[in-house]
């Protein structure tokens, strides 16, 4: 069978996969990977290694391919992951977010949206999920009339 192919000649099967996602997962499978590249770029930047800002870097890569995957436990892991780095680090954020001179204020003002949008869209998909299976019987139903 051959390749699907765009109109550049790209195969866009690989493509296809991403562009079938709902917007929510997008946003918050982006938003998780975008925290664990700042957050390893900041070591690279300065210079110094911190085991705490690697773990949460390497499991913010992680959860947003996780999320990415869009399986429903993956979304709980996202939202806790965000909650956590947010509570983890809030008295840091005050003193960073009132000095603009201050070398980390990038990586506060890009992230503290970003993990904000990743738990609003958590929440929204686990109640809209929710919701769904609520609608859906819980009994099979039976497809023939005498297979009861």
């Amino acid at each position: 069978m051959p390749a699907a192919e765009g109109s550049h000649g790209r195969d866009i099967r690989a493509v296809g996969g991403v562009r079938q996602k709902p917007f929510a997962i997008l946003v918050m499978a982006a938003g998780l990977v975008y925290t664990g590249v700042a957050l390893l770029a900041v070591m690279v930047q300065f210079g110094f290694f911190d085991p705490s800002i690697l773990a949460f870097g390497v499991l913010f890569l992680v959860g947003g391919f996780l999320v990415l995957w869009g399986k429903r436990w993956s979304l709980v892991i996202g939202l806790g992951l965000s909650l956590l780095f947010i509570a983890v680090y809030i008295p840091l954020i005050g003193e960073i977010i009132s000095n603009p001179a201050n070398s980390g204020f990038w990586l506060v003002i890009t992230v503290l949206p970003l993990l904000g949008l990743v738990a609003v869209f958590a929440i929204a998909s686990l109640l809209k999920w929710k919701k769904a299976s609520r609608r859906r019987p819980t009994w099979p139903r039976p497809s023939r009339p005498g297979d009861c």
